[in-house]
């Protein structure tokens, strides 16, 4: 019996997006208090914006290229927030990011 293998392989990185922009529905720039907690905050750091108390969860990168985090609130639960092309933080529609969460067999 012979048995090949390789010691070291690098791992892909994407070229481009695997979804088109075009798709992205433009959606208006969050508050300027709300861009700073986005952008500044650490993970698993406390915010709390027009009287909301919420945890910002940690960046990641969505299929449209887009970086993006998830924010839980305490009282409306989880919000998805991403950034556009201007560097602006902007709510994404609860369907898409349910409906994300839900195809992978995560939790809401």
């Amino acid at each position: 019996m012979l048995f090949q293998g390789c010691t070291s392989i690098s791992q892909p990185t994407a070229s481009r997006p695997l979804v088109e922009h075009e798709y992205v529905i433009a959606a208006p720039a969050e508050s300027d208090l709300m861009q700073r907690q986005l952008s500044r905050n650490e993970s698993g750091s406390k915010i709390s914006v027009n009287k909301e108390s919420g945890t910002i969860g940690a960046q990641f990168f969505a299929a449209t290229g887009a970086t993006c985090r998830k924010v839980y609130f305490t009282t409306s639960g989880q919000t998805v927030f991403c950034r556009n092309e201007l560097k602006q933080w902007y709510r994404v529609k609860s369907v898409i990011s349910v409906y994300a969460e839900n195809s992978r067999g995560g939790a809401q």
